[in-house]
């Protein structure tokens, strides 16, 4: 199938789901791609724009996304900064490796971030470190509850199909052993970008290539990871705005109009985390993106609109500052406290 997308960005659309679990998956994936025009289709060449992505940024990792609380933890969280406290927040924030997304939005509540860990007590031990440091800061704890749309990659073919899920009710959690875990914290950052990278991830874990590639295909199997692809970012790919749509949904319509938002094609995410009372009423997330604010915020009236959400209460929360990204890590070490200098 022809694509009118640069050779670049045809491979870090295609490459999202799926990714081989082979010796060489960088050839099975110049395979797979010969038949597209203008790109160097061989192993060499797809290696070559996969670092060209990761060293502009567009490319997160090349790897795992592990399914939410399919082995480990996470919550979204959110703290209600002053201004003349961010600089100070976001660089303690962002310095915890259990943070792996750290963003400011537009909202009473200005910064938010997702905290992961390999359980609950783990994620509950740094939120209450945050609780420690910054004692003054209101915080938000939104744990998920149910996915509509979510991990399914980004596409950047405007006119393709959306791949679509059902809701995913409280995915099972897998006890995985200690070598397993040993294996999870040698790829939660992605692949090495080599021929053979299954390999490279065999000779640092001690084990051989076929048993690394059979345990990355059970998890798969399990579903312990919801995809193997890549994982890019939105703003180095020129989607340089987005919103975090939140609706105050009654339990009896959560279902249909979720079902609504993940079908639509402006929605990236579609997922349900707790209300917190007043402080924020809201149980039903989705995510935008677009070229630019404006764009965003035509599209998410236009999606209101569409959809008949008028009569629910809701606010949209712009994305200003992008200060971190990375996949998460489910094996980091403990918060230390806060320094009082």
């Amino acid at each position: 199938m022809n694509s009118a997308l640069d050779p670049l960005r045809l491979l870090l659309d295609r490459s999202q789901r799926d990714l081989p679990l082979v010796s060489h998956p960088f050839a099975e994936l110049a395979r797979q791609l010969a038949v597209e025009p203008g790109g160097d289709w061989t192993e060499s060449g797809v290696l070559a724009l996969f670092r060209q992505a990761r060293d502009n940024g567009s490319l997160s990792r090349l790897g795992p996304v592990f399914a939410a609380h399919g082995i480990g933890a996470s919550t979204l969280a959110a703290l209600a900064v002053p201004e003349a406290d961010l600089p100070a927040v976001i660089d303690w924030i962002n310095a915890l490796p259990q943070v792996n997304h750290n963003y400011r939005r537009s909202h009473a509540y200005n910064l938010w971030f997702v905290v992961t860990g390999r359980d609950e007590a783990d994620v509950q031990a740094t939120l209450a470190a945050i609780r420690a440091a910054w004692p003054e800061l209101p915080l938000l704890d939104l744990p998920l509850v149910n996915a509509y749309y979510i991990d399914l990659g980004f596409g950047m073919d405007d006119n393709a199909h959306k791949p679509l899920c059902g809701v995913a009710r409280a995915e099972r959690r897998h006890t995985l052993t200690p070598r397993e875990w040993a294996l999870v914290a040698l790829i939660q950052d992605g692949l090495p970008l080599v021929e053979t990278p299954f390999a490279a991830l065999a000779r640092d874990w001690g084990g051989s290539e076929a048993e690394v590639i059979a345990t990355l295909a059970r998890w798969r199997d399990e579903g312990i990871v919801k995809r193997y692809g890549a994982v890019v970012r939105h703003r180095e790919l020129g989607y340089r705005a987005n919103a975090m749509c939140v609706f105050d949904i009654p339990p009896e319509q959560l279902d249909e109009v979720a079902a609504k938002l993940a079908a639509a094609p402006e929605v990236r995410l579609c997922y349900e985390r707790p209300r917190r009372g007043e402080a924020w009423p809201y149980n039903l997330f989705c995510m935008v993106h677009g070229k630019d604010r404006d764009g965003v915020l035509g599209m998410v009236e236009g999606l209101v609109e569409r959809l008949g959400l008028m009569e629910f209460r809701r606010d949209v929360l712009i994305g200003e500052q992008r200060y971190k990204q990375r996949g998460a890590w489910y094996a980091a070490p403990a918060v230390a406290a806060r320094s009082a200098a």
